[in-house]
């Protein structure tokens, strides 16, 4: 057999306290499927839940696409063999391991070309002989190699995100592949580079800026010490990395990429800037004598049914029952129910925004608010664009707290892991200033 995480199929929510009793925190939420046929936009993802809240509101969110795979959770570092195969008999093979992983779990940004691991490419020709498999993909497998303990996770039937690593050490898969469908070819090369890295750069960019403040103490989040990361800088100059875009025989990928990650930068950098120079203390204070002064709260985000229905529910738990405190969005339809994943989420806070219908912001509201809280730049630049005479009680509601993010920007990949943080920091913000009134 292949050795495999303890696993369990759960079909319903009812489940729950089983699952506890049998699995340790954290535990692992896998869906059956990533994509479904009815909503190609919304990506299921596997996440990893710490605690029984977070366990329900990651499962009850995935039930929704079918039955889900819970597993306990294996350190290691994430390793995968690339393979192309013709009726169930390995052609070639590639190994790459993991050298930045994402806190929560998903692809890495940046990784390196390894010699084959015996056991591992054993249990790889295992189940392709099993499946009859023809074609390319990669088996995940995850390896503690101070124990020499490892697991298998799964076989995507597909090209993968580390492809560019495997062509640049010599395993051109695309290429092999269309010789074995179209030549009809069977032998090829089983030798590759090995010592090689590649990097995502715009994702590795924001792996790292997680990395920096990320709690280095649990093995399971998958961080790395900074000095290790700031050393990695040598394998630039040693002329052993290559980067998963730019590629000197097709060029203008790598500048659109170039472009993205400039502006990324300068976003950062603008931020960064707005959240920790005097000038934020001084729109800090004047802020906060704004909503000290305040009978009445407004909080406005895009469609009201994320942001900023959570930050009036909230608000309306830990701040004076004197104040009057509303949300609205300028989504052009009214009406509309919360998002499952920001009720699942927001229940972990105490919340409930299961009733919660969106409100189309008129002038009216603008008028009877004493403060107006948004929550990024599009949103204040429109309010201010809609209500040009409200400009002066519009305020970000991130510059209500000393300290933390300025901008609260929306769940655009609808990660329940994103949603969590975005809650958080609304919290914080919220926080910050309840003992003002």
């Amino acid at each position: 057999g292949i050795r495999i995480p303890k696993g369990k199929r759960v079909s319903g929510e009812g489940q729950t306290e089983n699952i506890l009793s049998e699995f340790n925190f954290p535990i692992v939420l896998k869906p059956k499927v990533s994509f479904s046929l009815d909503n190609l936009r919304i990506k299921n993802y596997v996440y990893k839940a710490y605690n029984k809240k977070e366990f329900s509101s990651c499962l009850k969110f995935l039930l929704n696409s079918g039955d889900v795979l819970v597993q306990e959770n294996f350190v290691g570092i994430g390793v995968g063999i690339e393979f192309l195969a013709s009726q169930g008999n390995l052609l070639h093979a590639f190994q790459h391991q993991r050298v930045h992983e994402p806190l929560m779990g998903g692809g890495s940004s940046y990784r390196k070309s390894v010699p084959l691991h015996p056991e591992l490419l054993t249990a790889t020709d295992k189940l392709l002989k099993a499946l009859d498999y023809t074609g390319v993909g990669m088996a995940e497998f995850k390896v503690n190699f101070k124990t020499k303990d490892w697991v298998f996770l799964e076989i995507n039937g597909r090209f993968w995100g580390s492809l560019p690593l495997a062509v640049s050490a010599g395993s051109d898969f695309p290429y092999f592949l269309y010789q074995l469908m179209v030549k009809k070819k069977q032998q090829f090369p089983q030798t590759y580079k090995t010592g090689l890295y590649c990097r995502n750069t715009i994702r590795d960019f924001e792996w790292i800026i997680k990395n920096i403040g990320a709690d280095k103490s649990d093995p399971s989040r998958n961080t790395l010490p900074n000095r290790q990361v700031a050393r990695e800088i040598f394998n630039i100059l040693a002329f052993r990395e290559k980067n998963d875009t730019w590629v000197i025989d097709d060029i203008k990928p790598g500048f659109i990429e170039l472009k993205h990650f400039l502006s990324l930068m300068f976003d950062k950098i603008r931020l960064a800037i707005l959240s920790y120079s005097p000038i934020r203390w001084l729109r800090t204070y004047k802020a906060r004598l704004a909503l000290r002064k305040a009978r009445t709260i407004l909080f406005v985000c895009f469609g009201n049914i994320y942001r900023s229905p959570f930050a009036k529910y909230y608000a309306q738990t830990v701040l004076s029952g004197s104040l009057k405190i509303n949300s609205s969005g300028y989504h052009n339809r009214s009406g509309r129910v919360c998002h499952q994943k920001a009720i699942d989420v927001a229940h972990e806070f105490g919340i409930d925004l299961k009733h919660h219908r969106s409100s189309v912001i008129t002038e009216d509201m603008v008028k009877k608010a004493d403060i107006v809280l948004t929550f990024d730049k599009q949103n204040r630049n429109i309010l201010i664009a809609k209500f040009p005479f409200a400009r002066k009680k519009i305020y970000y509601l991130g510059i209500i707290s000393y300290m933390g993010a300025v901008i609260i920007d929306y769940p655009v990949d609808s990660n329940i892991y994103t949603v969590r943080e975005i809650f958080k920091t609304i919290k914080r913000a919220i926080d910050s200033f309840k003992n003002e009134k």
